[in-house]
């Protein structure tokens, strides 16, 4: 059986209608004519953005032209919180020793050697931001003697020994004297690429069993104390 069959009359004024640039959905308002009859219709002799090849190019660009402003308002939202937490960084009292030692506490506790069977205070990172700031809290917190300061430095064979050392010496303030031998990584044929403007991974050491006891306590307390776990009432209460 055949599907419905329509005067040309009504064929001439649908199609009067495409030509004007009406809707398939405005055209059935007017003459209750399924979608994929008008398709057949006019769908070749009115291409263009009502046309089904027209209308997927068109999605096409609209998706990319999409993307890219989702890309943009991402970058602006990233841009706006990282400058809101620069904003909020001048609230913190940085003047304040206990706070700085806190600091100290948190970055240690995250990034320093914990092991008891690690001597005195090691700290390890290949960030040069982060052990300037290690060497900036330590100093700050507590009375450093320097000639008890120790580093030492791994590099990979592409490294200059001599700049990679000059690097580390003048961003921490300790003499090329008191670094220790450059270990240099030895050579793999994995065909990994190297990072760009990458130092190596300096390490820091000092002396002072006592000193990393305390900053461990201090940095493993404070995370007791914001978790709500801490014993800190009952340590203050057998100090007195």
């Amino acid at each position: 059986m055949g599907g419905k069959r329509y005067d040309a009359d009504v064929k001439e004024k649908v199609s009067l209608l495409r030509s004007q640039g009406k809707s398939y959905a405005e055209i059935q308002k007017l003459f209750p004519i399924p979608k994929s009859t008008l398709s057949v219709w006019l769908g070749e002799k009115y291409a263009g953005i009502f046309d089904r090849k027209a209308q997927l190019e068109h999605l096409k660009k609209i998706r990319i032209i999409s993307a890219r402003s989702k890309r943009a308002a991402k970058m602006f939202r990233n841009t706006s919180a990282l400058e809101r937490g620069r904003l909020l960084a001048h609230d913190v009292d940085l003047k304040d020793p206990m706070v700085l030692r806190a600091l100290l506490a948190m970055l240690y506790w995250a990034e320093g050697s914990k092991s008891d069977k690690t001597f005195g205070v090691r700290f390890v990172n290949t960030d040069p931001h982060l052990i300037a700031l290690y060497m900036k809290l330590l100093r700050s917190s507590f009375v450093i003697d320097e000639q008890r300061l120790g580093a030492r430095v791994h590099v990979h064979h592409y490294h200059k020994k001599k700049e990679v050392l000059a690097f580390w010496s003048k961003l921490t303030g300790i003499p090329e004297s008191q670094f220790g031998k450059i270990y240099v990584k030895k050579r793999s044929n994995s065909g990994k690429r190297y990072r760009q403007n990458f130092m190596g991974i300096c390490f820091i050491y000092y002396s002072g069993e006592e000193m990393r006891r305390e900053i461990i306590g201090m940095g493993q307390e404070i995370g007791s104390i914001v978790c709500g776990n801490s014993n800190a009432k009952a340590r203050k209460t057998q100090k007195i």
